[in-house]
Parts: C-alpha cells; sequence; structure tokens
C-alpha cells in the first residue's frame, strides 16, 4: 500500500514537472550602471515564477528565465522593473518612481515605447505590481 502511494505521488510530481516549461524571453530596460543592475534583476526576481534575470547595463537587455504557467503573465515584470523607476520597452516608470533613482542611475527617458505609444505605469505607492493578480490588477486599483 505504501508502495502504491509513493509511486502515485512521485508520478504526480514528475508530471507537475514536465507540464512546467521553462523559458527565456529578452527586453529593452532602461539604466545606465550596476547599481541599476542590481534593482532591476532584484525587481524582476521578485515576480513569482521567475527564476533567473540578468541585465546588461551595456545593452539595456535584460534576459529573464520563468516557469511558464497558466497565472503567469509578462507583463507582471515589467510592471516589478517600471515600480523601480526603470522604463522596459513595453511599460513606462511612473515620474516620481523614477525621480527617486540616484543621479547616477537616470537614464534620458524615451519619448516611446517600442510599440509606439506611450505607457505610464500608473501603481499606487504601497502596491507590489509582482504579487498583483495576473488576471485583474484590481488590488491595484488599475481597473477603474
Amino acid at each position: 500500500m505504501k508502495t502504491k502511494l509513493s509511486l502515485t505521488l512521485i508520478l504526480s510530481f514528475l508530471t507537475i514537472l514536465v507540464s512546467a516549461k521553462e523559458l527565456t524571453i529578452n527586453f529593452k530596460v532602461f539604466g545606465n550602471c550596476g547599481k541599476c543592475e542590481t534593482r532591476i534583476e532584484k525587481a524582476a526576481l521578485s515576480v513569482e515564477g521567475v527564476l533567473d534575470a540578468d541585465w546588461d547595463y551595456k545593452t539595456n537587455i535584460i534576459e529573464i528565465k520563468y516557469v511558464d504557467g497558466p497565472d503567469f503573465e509578462i507583463r507582471i515584470i515589467h510592471l516589478a522593473i517600471a515600480n523601480k523607476g526603470h522604463d522596459t520597452d513595453l511599460i513606462f516608470a511612473r515620474s516620481e518612481d523614477y525621480n527617486m533613482l540616484p543621479v547616477c542611475c537616470r537614464y534620458d527617458r524615451p519619448k516611446e515605447t517600442i510599440y509606439g505609444t506611450k505607457r505610464v505605469v500608473s501603481v499606487p505607492p504601497g502596491c507590489n505590481p509582482a504579487k498583483m493578480s495576473t488576471h485583474s490588477t484590481s488590488c491595484c486599483n488599475l481597473d477603474k
């Protein structure tokens, strides 16, 4: 009986591991220096499902390794980074967050995203986008 139960548990665990795919995505994050690198990578790693984050200050490209799942959305990573003051190629940081960056970290802000539209993150203070529901932004009052 114990053997059957153990075998069932092992097979269930293996099924979960196989169904969760590890994927990689790259996108642009604006910044200048090593301080930016630490802040950007820490913000990305705060998002549940992100396994690794590596930002290159010379190219401004971040490589994110993450586990894909039904509740995972890339935009949450963009929001977490923008909430720390760094514009991404998808979402702009709020001016208040950008202005909180150390002087050495203030970069020339782009006028628009690569998609041709200016998007400003309107994450209210005290809201952690890394913990936001991927199905609803209501915890941060972004739906209103």
